[in-house]
């Protein structure tokens, strides 16, 4: 469908719309961006949040169980119900307009990303998950 999306965009979006395909450095476009949208209607628990956030991209997004799960609502994003394009649109809006809100959202972000989502916090949880008694025990020599 590629094609299709290309044309569609070129029709409606002029030159505003990027097609990148598969991309070496994401830092490189997270750079670019002043905000990431992402309006999913099915959705599990999408990378791109943690990313957007790592990099300092305040998010808006579909009010998703799997959206939800990753953000806390307010606070690391903007959540709108998925399919609402009147609210989207509103809540891009509010963000453009109003910088000290994205700062707060990029601030806390990062910092839930940071915690919740490093490398070392994702092993525990999954270890605690298969095994809940693994503190319990020696570590192994």
């Amino acid at each position: 469908m590629r094609g299709a999306l290309e044309t569609l965009a070129a029709e409606r979006l002029q030159e505003r719309a990027l097609f990148l395909g598969f991309v070496e450095d994401p830092g490189l476009v997270y750079a670019a961006l002043d905000l990431l949208v992402a309006p999913s209607r099915l959705e599990g628990v999408p990378l791109v949040l943690n990313e957007a956030a790592s990099h300092g991209v305040p998010v808006i997004a579909s009010d998703l169980p799997g959206i939800r799960s990753a953000t806390l609502e307010g606070a690391t994003a903007v959540l709108v119900p998925a399919g609402d394009a009147h609210t989207l649109a509103g809540a891009i809006q509010r963000l453009r307009d109003d910088e000290s809100a994205r700062a707060r959202l990029i601030e806390e972000a990062r910092r839930h990303a940071s915690s919740t989502f490093a490398e070392d916090a994702m092993v525990e949880r999954y270890a605690d998950l298969l095994d809940p008694d693994w503190r319990a025990r020696p570590a192994p020599r």
